[in-house]
């Protein structure tokens, strides 16, 4: 393991050990993971922290435990709890529990319709190290069809240019990749995280 990726896992323990202590995400408590390796890393953590508690329902408090908990039923029960976070939502898609799964894909796939532009950029890199799991491929497969779909996803950023009317003036485009018009797509092959830049530069090629 790297030291970039030691970072992140280390990252992802703490907060869980926090929150199996007591502790809530924000100001004055853990903090909450972020990159793709700090989540998997808090979902392994809550759980081995879990081996040490009762069974059941007992010691599951926060949204982030349920999802992570031993307890399938547990798991599956908040997936449907609207503060759900969408990256232990996708971990959950690889859930060796077939209804746990099922549901985490409906629940993945409600918010890629909802928001993609946000839902890609947010959890691409996490989907792409997940699709290395044994039932990963189902997400990065959605990822891979929204990224390559004939009218492209923009960025939530985007403007194109107008032209100057009498009761306003003219602008010029709103660009973060130097493209137009302004896609996901592009926005993550110039990721700073390699194996997305690569994810996103095969789906470009493919295309």
């Amino acid at each position: 393991m790297g030291v970039e990726a030691q970072r992140q896992a280390e990252e992802g323990r703490a907060a869980a050990v926090g929150l199996l202590r007591g502790g809530r995400f924000g100001i004055g408590g853990a903090r909450r993971p972020v990159l793709p390796l700090s989540w998997t890393a808090f979902d392994a953590e809550i759980r081995r922290g879990h081996r040490h508690r009762p069974r059941g329902p007992r010691g599951a408090g926060r949204v982030e435990e349920r999802l992570c908990h031993p307890d399938g039923r547990i798991r599956e029960a908040a997936l449907g709890d609207p503060k759900a976070p969408l990256p232990l939502v996708a971990i959950r898609c690889t859930d060796w529990a077939p209804a746990v799964r099922e549901r985490a894909r409906q629940v993945l796939a409600e918010a890629l319709a909802a928001d993609p532009a946000r839902t890609l950029i947010d959890l691409t890199p996490l989907v792409v190290r997940l699709a290395r799991r044994e039932r990963g491929g189902w997400a990065s497969h959605l990822f891979e069809k929204a990224l390559a779909a004939e009218d492209p996803v923009l960025t939530p950023w985007w403007r194109p240019a107008r032209d100057a009317r009498w009761w306003r003036p003219a602008r010029q485009a709103v660009t973060a990749t130097g493209e137009q018009p302004d896609t996901v797509l592009g926005w993550l092959r110039r990721s700073a995280d390699l194996p997305t830049r690569r994810f996103a530069t095969r789906i470009t090629l493919a295309g």
